[in-house]
């Protein structure tokens, strides 16, 4: 796509234009950023989450279970990679990590379910210093140690009501570069926090031990 420039092949990182990105209010999906730290999974339409941690029995739920079980919201929020204008800081020093423009940011509507509502329903704990994790199903490399996608937020965030389990954007569902069939949507976070493919969302006592969090995306 003309409109694209493609920062890594593989895995796959591109941004819009700078042009591209201003024309509409609504970023739409196939102009909005990829930031991918491994292959793009394919996953099923059928595929389901897993949902655990303290105190909790074990849930699975299927995109259409989430659609049926809770109420669905629709959020307009903006993502943004940590890496945004990575090559302006680059004309003062060296820096690591792609070189993004202006482009590795976007604004979409979001739809799915509110994260605080799927906690409630399998009876989590909401005590404001737990912290509640999600894995992905992208393998990562981080310092040559080979681990699935991790992230974390704390408790109190993942209680907000703008924080969603989305499976559509823009009202249309997920391509696979945005994380389909589902993913998390973190608004007011940086990019990394809302993870794409998502396969387990974890209650902890502890902030995510993934190479992600734990090493690559620390100050």
């Amino acid at each position: 796509m003309t409109d694209m420039i493609e920062r890594k092949s593989e895995p796959y990182n591109a941004e819009p234009t700078p042009g591209a990105l201003i024309e509409r209010f609504l970023t739409p999906q196939a102009l909005f950023y990829v930031r991918s730290h491994g292959a793009v999974p394919d996953l099923p339409a059928d595929h389901r989450i897993e949902v655990s941690g303290m105190s909790m029995e074990r849930r699975s739920f299927s995109v259409e279970e989430l659609k049926s079980a809770l109420a669905t919201r629709t959020v307009t929020a903006v993502l943004q990679c940590a890496g945004n204008r990575r090559t302006d800081l680059q004309q003062f020093a060296k820096t690591s990590g792609d070189p993004w423009d202006v482009g590795a940011i976007g604004n979409a509507e979001w739809t799915g379910v509110r994260l605080s509502d799927v906690l409630d329903a399998v009876g989590a704990p909401d005590a404001s210093d737990l912290f509640v994790a999600f894995t992905g199903a992208d393998e990562v490399d981080v310092e040559g140690e080979e681990a699935l996608f991790g992230v974390s937020i704390a408790m109190d965030k993942a209680r907000q009501p703008d924080v969603l389990i989305a499976w559509a954007m823009n009202g249309e569902p997920l391509t696979p570069e945005h994380g389909a069939p589902i993913r998390m949507v973190v608004p007011g976070y940086a990019g990394v926090r809302s993870a794409k493919w998502l396969t387990r969302i974890e209650v902890r006592e502890t902030p995510s031990d993934a190479p992600i969090q734990a090493h690559d995306y620390k100050l």
